[in-house]
């Protein structure tokens, strides 16, 4: 799974723009296309999953493509 952070969330800087706490995680299944939920559906995962299962990626504008 890949985590898509702004880079003021990846770095962990101060962020004084909102939109600097979206994100949106990629899900990579065996024979099929990825699938990207984005954090205003589920922003919980980091919670669930190990960090190890976990790739952070810094991405300017982390929109979902």
């Amino acid at each position: 799974m890949e985590l898509y952070l702004t880079p003021n969330a990846y770095e962990k800087f101060i962020d004084l723009q909102y939109f600097g706490k979206y994100h949106y995680y990629k899900f990579f299944i065996r024979n099929s296309e990825p699938i990207n939920l984005s954090c205003l559906v589920c922003d919980e995962i980091e919670d669930i999953l190990p960090e190890r299962l976990i790739e952070k990626k810094k991405k300017y504008l982390p929109i979902v493509e």
